[in-house]
């Protein structure tokens, strides 16, 4: 039988054998020496007591806490390490096992709270330390560890990773993981030194506190990863790294190459391990000079342990579930307090991972087993989830992997009750968990559940939903990563804008069969909820979307000489008001609000931008003034540069309301008052219209012939897109009854009389009045998907249409040929479609690279700051 080993005795005297040696070094309290650590660890016990308690303790990466962790081992007691989210009366931990002590270390140092006078709780003599194995199930399921296994673990640990005194690790990860925890172990083992901070590694801080105390090691997650290359890592000049260890999940073969790769170049070792909570954290390593051949391998068994392979049904002969043995496996499971009683329950530990072992002697996982699942890092017990369906009256057979989790109901079901349940059962995202309804479970020859076909199953719904899934739905459309939608995530918090609207209103209420009102707003988890209805014959279409389509169509059609519609264009700005204040005047902080618009005004700049310089090199046709949005003002004035005058209007307004926006006192005042400030503004602007017009033109396009009176039609214009941002802040009737009677009073006599002004003047009201009082209205199902296209395209339809007008033949200036207006009308729809669709694909490629790269220089900004 394996000595017991005496906590107290041990950790004191090997604290002083280490001396005047740094032992902690942390940025906001003095550094501690072996002695020091040895005089309070030992200060922190005799304020416990002798008595053996269970002590739950809030794990954090300061000298206080580690302290008050040191001294309940160093007691004798039992010490629960858990999250601060974990700590409170209520949580799940503190009901189930009821801890005699719990110590929250605040600024001041550790606040102690008795909760038992004397300890409830029967504690096994080789008990040291307990560790939720399962962070992300919500269940009270605890690993039970020894002294021996902690020791055990940490000698091993510095075997490999050869750690001397002169050895620093500065901490990346949460004490209270286990793979954090093992960093402090076996550091403190070998009388190494423990730089302390809760800072994140793209935090240029943490960067200053590793130079300025020289830190030889970085341990991670694969997330670290991902945070160490938005940090700009590979450009860093550490000389004192000594190595870096990955461990907590997979990291990509690549990646783990890459790293291999920075590793040859600066002259340090990368380690990528392999554990788990049952091990004490580790139980293989990869030999570093191994990895960059290797990338996809776990490594060898860690000093003391052993693996085997234990043959399972439906493998290949050279795989099998990894079986481990060594001196660092926990004493079992503590699913009740009574279980903290027990002794040692497993000499070998089954990892529930298939593996193989190569030629050269290393392992490599090949998936998991079918009981249980690893999901972000986190294990997923399987038969808990059905164990759980079951007592709610439903027959359910769980499996997955790396991927998602598959629910499998037998009999009828609501898949979204099921998703619902099953992810407050184990508190994973909705997005990964998918759920499959079947008649019977498809079994195997021998009458097993056949788990490969599930899962076959669940990959073939999980295709079918991959455009329907909301979450998936916002990312493809607003082309952000996937791990950004959260189910707190709304559309207008995303930075949707009007480009994006059409697209994500119309494949949103394809998806649920119905169009949510206010869906904008409403959070995923919102929508996920929404009862799907069955599609019909119609689809409910937002109004905007509808009208945004026929503006643009009428534009067109009024250009070929076909048939006078005009003021589409004076609608198409009123629209555009409509979604900026929808859309980016929502509750988000104020310089989210300005960020949002600029994203918007680049999105509608830069392609027209592009095209209107392609037109100037290619035809001549426009004037650089065009290209600048500023023809208006500086000109020349002539038929040509005035046609694309909606565009420039439109990009100018977008700027001076992203400079509005930004102001601290204007931001203010649109929260209190939206509605009142929209009207003052759209009156303000409604003013210019008691200019004497026996002084200058009437503000119509064909009347003006002088830079100065283009100049003063943009501000005319302008109204309409004030109008617009009311429409949108109303929210009662006689707001929007004001609003209508403003729009009716201001376009009376506003078109000049010889250019169709009664039909104009009918055109915009009747679009502006629908806007405001029928927010959606039914279209039958086959119209919807072109509509929706040519309300995507309206901005590209506008700016390419007049290049295909100058292409048809003509009888004169004004009017085309017999029968080619119709011809000139398909033509400018097809093109603008496809000219859209391109930039859609190009702009699709490019922006998320380009926020990325953005992002990065950020961070290495920050670093470097």
């Amino acid at each position: 039988m394996a000595t017991r080993i005496q906590p107290g005795s041990l950790i004191s005297e090997h604290f002083r054998k280490n001396g005047d040696r740094p032992a902690l070094i942390s940025q906001v309290e003095p550094a501690l020496t072996y002695a020091d650590l040895a005089d309070q660890v030992e200060d922190f016990a005799a304020r416990l007591g002798s008595e053996r308690k269970l002590v739950m303790l809030v794990g954090r990466n300061d000298p206080s806490a580690l302290i008050a962790y040191l001294g309940i081992l160093a007691a004798g007691s039992v010490v629960l390490v858990v999250p601060e989210t974990a700590a409170g009366p209520d949580s799940t931990l503190t009901r189930t096992y009821n801890p005699d002590v719990v110590v929250c270390v605040g600024d001041s140092g550790w606040e102690i709270a008795t909760r038992n006078a004397t300890s409830a709780h029967d504690l096994h003599p080789d008990l040291a330390l307990c560790l939720s194995t399962s962070g992300s199930t919500g269940s009270p399921k605890l690993v039970r560890l020894s002294y021996r296994n902690l020791v055990a673990n940490a000698q091993a640990i510095g075997t490999y990773l050869s750690l001397t005194s002169d050895d620093r690790a500065i901490t990346t990860l949460p004490m209270y993981y286990c793979y954090g925890l093992s960093v402090i172990h076996s550091y403190l083992v070998a009388g190494a030194t423990l730089l302390l901070t809760n800072d994140s590694v793209i935090d240029k801080s943490f960067w200053s506190f590793f130079r300025q105390h020289r830190a030889t090691s970085i341990a991670g997650v694969p997330y670290t990863y991902e945070l160490l290359d938005q940090a700009g890592f590979a450009k860093m000049h550490l000389p004192s790294l000594r190595y870096m260890t990955v461990s907590g999940g997979r990291l990509a073969p690549a990646k783990v190459k890459e790293y291999a790769g920075h590793a040859r170049q600066s002259g340090w070792q990368l380690f990528p391990m392999y554990g788990s909570t049952e091990a004490t954290s580790r139980m293989a390593y990869m030999p570093p000079e191994l990895v960059f051949d290797n990338p996809e391998c776990v490594g060898v068994p860690i000093p003391g342990g052993s693996f085997r392979l234990d043959p399972m049904d439906g493998l290949d002969d050279d795989m099998g579930e990894l079986v481990y043995r060594g001196p660092n496996i926990m004493l079992g499971y503590a699913q009740s307090p009574s279980d903290l009683a027990k002794g040692p329950e497993l000499d070998e530990l089954r990892t529930g991972d298939i593996a193989r072992r190569k030629p050269n002697g290393l392992y490599q996982i090949v998936g998991r087993s079918a009981r249980f699942i690893k999901l972000f890092g986190i294990r997923i017990d399987l038969q808990r989830i059905e164990s759980v369906l079951e007592s709610q009256g439903l027959t359910a057979v769980c499996t997955g992997d790396d991927e998602q989790l598959v629910v499998a109901i037998q009999g009828r079901a609501a898949v979204a009750d099921i998703r619902a349940r099953v992810a407050a059962i184990t508190n994973l995202p909705a997005h990964v968990i998918q759920v499959v309804t079947v008649d019977e479970f498809p079994r195997l020859g021998a009458g097993k559940v056949d788990y490969a076909a599930l899962r076959a199953m669940g990959a073939e719904a999980t295709t079918t939903e991959s455009q329907g899934d909301v979450r998936d739905l916002f990312a493809q459309v607003l082309r952000i990563p996937a791990a950004d939608v959260t189910d707190d995530s709304t559309f207008v918090n995303l930075g949707g804008d009007s480009m994006s609207f059409v697209t994500m209103s119309v494949r949103l209420e394809k998806l649920l069969g119905t169009l949510p009102a206010d869906w904008h707003t409403k959070t995923v988890a919102e929508l996920r909820t929404t009862d799907r209805a069955k599609p019909g014959l119609w689809r409910t279409v937002e109004t905007g979307i509808v009208l945004r389509a026929l503006a643009i169509l009428l534009i067109v059609v009024s250009h070929t000489g076909l048939l006078h519609a005009e003021g589409g264009a004076h609608f198409l700005l009123a629209a555009s008001g409509y979604y900026f204040a929808r859309f980016i005047l929502s509750d988000k902080p104020r310089a989210e609000r300005v960020k949002h618009s600029i994203t918007t005004l680049l999105r509608i700049a830069v392609p027209c931008l592009v095209w209107i310089v392609l037109v100037r090199l290619t035809l001549g046709t426009y004037a650089l003034s065009n290209a600048l949005f500023v023809n208006r003002i500086f000109g020349p004035v002539n038929a040509l540069t005035l046609r694309i005058w909606y565009v420039e209007v439109l990009v100018d307004l977008l700027i001076v309301a992203a400079v509005v926006i930004a102001i601290p006192a204007f931001d203010r005042l649109e929260r209190r008052k939206p509605f009142q400030l929209a009207i003052g503004i759209a009156l303000l602007l409604l003013s210019t219209r008691l200019i004497p017009f026996d002084v200058l033109p009437h503000p119509d396009l064909r009347g003006l012939q002088t830079v100065h009176q283009w100049t003063l039609f943009s501000v005319f214009a302008a109204f309409f897109f004030a109008f617009g941002w009311a429409t949108a802040k109303a929210t009662t009737n006689w707001q929007r009854g004001l609003i209508s009677v403003l729009v009716i009073a201001s376009l009376i006599g506003y078109f000049d009389p010889r250019y169709f002004a009664i039909a104009r003047t009918y055109e915009c009201a009747v679009f502006i009045l629908l806007l405001i009082w029928l927010p959606r209205m039914k279209l039958p199902r086959w119209i919807v998907p072109a509509a929706t296209l040519v309300a995507n395209s309206s901005l590209f339809i506008f700016l390419t249409h007049w290049q295909v007008l100058e292409l048809m033949p003509r009888v004169d200036a004004f009017t085309l040929a017999p029968g080619f207006d119709y011809v000139a009308i398909g033509l400018s729809i097809v093109t603008g479609t496809l000219v859209y669709l391109a930039w859609d694909k190009v702009s699709g490629f490019l922006e998320p690279r380009a926020k990325q790269a953005w992002e990065q220089f950020r961070a290495r900004e920050r670093v470097a700051a």
